[in-house]
């Protein structure tokens, strides 16, 4: 039987194609990134109106409130970003844009760099806490299976990028033939979204 057709092979994953099942990963990580954000923003404005009314005697605790302060603000921020790639993928997807997939690839790349680089420096500070270091392989495995998705998004690049229509620029450097030009060229169909 031809591959191409096959439960799993470079066009079809589990069943159904790579570009449907993207999608799918796509709205779960837009509705996951949303409720991140609003998670994060607002325990931020419940911190700032909490600490808003309190009045700080010690250094130490200005110290306190201004670490937190910054660390969710950091999340905020991440989670923004997250947000706004995750829309980015979808639109992309939407689009047959290769450009906004590509995006989001190298930022899911980046995240799992420097979310593996955290842990591991996290482990290597407490390796001698047991405990601390098994609660540090849930973001690993959470890494591993983000890593398993971005296979999948790359998967759906190469499937867009293979039904990208030719430039000009393109076209012009295969003259001889212009027949076997068009036999060559790929389907510019455009995926159909239903299940």
């Amino acid at each position: 039987m031809n591959s191409k057709h096959s439960c799993c092979s470079p066009v079809m994953c589990c069943g159904i194609p790579v570009e449907k099942g993207c999608f799918v990963f796509s709205t779960i990580n837009v509705v996951i990134c949303g409720l991140g954000f609003a998670s994060c923003l607002g325990f931020f404005l419940y911190l700032l109106h909490t600490w808003s009314e309190v009045q700080f005697h010690n250094p130490s605790d200005m110290v306190v409130y201004w670490v937190f302060t910054g660390i969710i603000s950091a999340c905020c921020i991440g989670a923004a970003i997250a947000l706004i790639f995750a829309i980015l993928l979808c639109v992309g997807l939407r689009k047959n844009n290769t450009c906004y997939v590509m995006a989001y690839l190298i930022y899911g790349i980046i995240t799992v760099i420097l979310s593996v680089m955290c842990t591991l420096a996290f482990i290597w500070t407490e390796w001698y806490r047991i405990h601390f270091v098994m609660y540090a392989m849930i973001p690993l495995g959470v890494c591993v299976l983000y890593s398993l998705m971005l296979l999948l998004v790359y998967q759906t690049y190469v499937v867009l990028s293979e039904r990208a229509p030719i430039t000009k620029h393109g076209s012009l450097l295969n003259t001889d033939d212009p027949e076997a030009t068009n036999a060559k060229s790929p389907n510019l169909t455009k995926v159909d979204w239903r299940f």
